[in-house]
């Protein structure tokens, strides 16, 4: 098996230089072949490796998460593919809990909101309330039944959505939702699993801003599933 591991990014060269050192050591010590996409969503410092295992991508301008991690998969060659956030919020060393699930599911998505979810460090009262209420919204909409679509820790079956991912219209953090749905639509099997997940300081949504054009997004998405647009 051959994984690629998805990381969108944006300014994050800090978190880059720390993180994928421990993401290559990782899969080294489990002995799983692997590559690592790193979509770099217009940052203002361009990230550099030299290591043939990791594939940097560079965005012409600031499209968004959505966008970084659709070029991710096209650029991909993996037989699953992984996305991850550059801050690690949750450690890799999980990834061996996701593969148990490969042989019966095509999607595999972390989860903050099961019951045997494990928060070690929570995000701000604002940020949990819009969470949550972003998540009523959802099922208001009969989008989704998922208790946290937005955790970027995902494993999917390339070999499904390769043939789907320009369905994915999505460019901003909404994207997940839209993931979700297609899948939904496509008849794909899907599950939500609990992870450890520890809230990072240093994240790149903006209060306010970003949760107003996630709402926007969801209409968009929600138009699409009324009327069969995917």
């Amino acid at each position: 098996m051959l994984l690629s591991v998805i990381i969108p990014c944006f300014n994050e060269q800090k978190n880059i230089d720390k993180n994928i050192p421990l993401i290559m050591n990782y899969f080294k010590k489990i002995k799983i072949k692997y590559e690592i996409i790193i979509i770099d969503d217009y940052s203002n410092n361009k990230i550099k490796f030299s290591n043939k295992k990791i594939k940097i991508i560079r965005n012409k301008k600031n499209y968004g998460k959505g966008y970084s991690i659709k070029r991710g998969i096209k650029n991909s060659k993996g037989d699953w593919i992984l996305f991850s956030d550059s801050d690690m919020s949750v450690e890799i060393k999980q990834f061996q809990k996701f593969i148990k699930f490969t042989k019966k599911f095509d999607l595999i998505c972390g989860s903050r909101g099961l019951k045997e979810s494990v928060i070690l460090k929570r995000q701000s009262f604002l940020r949990e309330f819009l969470g949550k209420l972003f998540n009523y919204y959802l099922k208001i909409l009969c989008l989704t039944t998922f208790q946290d679509t937005q955790c970027g820790f995902k494993l999917l079956n390339r070999s499904k959505f390769i043939k789907i991912v320009d369905k994915l219209s999505i460019n901003g953090f909404g994207f997940d939702v839209d993931l979700l749905v297609l899948a939904k639509i496509n008849n794909l099997n899907i599950i939500e699993i609990p992870i450890r997940w520890k809230n990072s300081e240093n994240s790149k949504l903006v209060i306010f801003r970003d949760p107003a054009y996630m709402f926007f997004e969801v209409i968009i998405i929600f138009y699409k599933k009324l009327f069969n647009k995917y």
